[in-house]
Parts: C-alpha cells; structure tokens; sequence
C-alpha cells in the first residue's frame, strides 16, 4: 500500500485548482482528455476523470488530498479498514456468503473489485432502505407542519 499526501492549498495554488476543476467540468468538450508535459502529451483514461474531479474539488476549498493505494487481493483486516468495521465483521460477511474471499494456504483474502462491489451493493440497499422510510414517513403524514 503506498499514500501520497498533498498539503492544504492557499493562495495561488488554490485558484489554480479551481481554474483547473472549471476546465474538468466543462461538459462542452469533446475527445479524450490529453495531458500535456513538455513535449510529451499522453491519453488520459477516462477513469481517472473523477479521481481528479475529487481530489480538485477538495483543493481548491483549501483541504488537503491523500491517496491510497491497494493491492488487488487485500487481508481481512484491509478490507476491515475499507468499510470501517472489524476483522472479524469481515470474516462474519464472508462466513454468511455477503463477501466473496478465496483461501489462500490459511489466509483469506478479498479480491479489491469484489470489496468495491459490496460496498456499491450496501449502498443501494441502504438508499432504498431510506427512500421507503422517506415514504413510508410522508404517507403517515410524519413531515407536515402543524
């Protein structure tokens, strides 16, 4: 795992990310996106887009960015840091099928796509899960002002 820190951003470079967050944003251009440096100029992906998205939006509110990175099999205790629970939490939702692992020798590991994936899955069940108590709440008449 590698972490690159960028420090709060004042001043200059705090305008010059927001210029740059304008430019990113702008929905009015067209082909991919280039990056140029010195004479070279590469493709970028256009899954870097809303990484960079992300980390300009937070510079140019003068915050600073960290970036993790993470090997593509991760223990039980990484993918317990990833979804802010225990180890063992993990083990429970990969024991109850909820969590894909593979064993390797006596260890079990995650593969990072299928962590990424129950994470995205957890999220929409817990936005449905809302938007019923949203409802439920309004036909109860739970909002109204009286």
């Amino acid at each position: 795992m590698h972490s690159i820190t960028a420090n709060t951003f004042r001043g200059e470079r705090r305008a010059a990310a927001a210029g740059l967050l304008k430019v990113l944003d702008c929905k009015e251009t067209s082909g991919k996106p280039i990056l140029l440096w010195g004479n070279e100029r590469t493709e970028l992906p256009e899954e870097i887009i809303p990484l960079l998205s992300a980390a300009l939006h937070a510079m140019s509110r003068g915050q600073g960015v960290s970036l993790i990175t993470r090997p593509e099999w991760l223990t039980t205790h990484e993918a317990g840091e990833m979804i802010a629970c225990s180890r063992q939490h993990v083990v429970d939702l990969i024991n109850e099928g909820k969590l894909k692992a593979s064993k390797i020798g006596t260890h079990r590991r995650i593969k990072l796509d299928d962590l990424i994936e129950f994470i995205e899955q957890e999220d929409k069940e817990r936005d449905a899960a809302m938007a019923s108590l949203i409802t439920h709440t309004e036909e109860m008449g739970g909002y109204d002002l009286k």
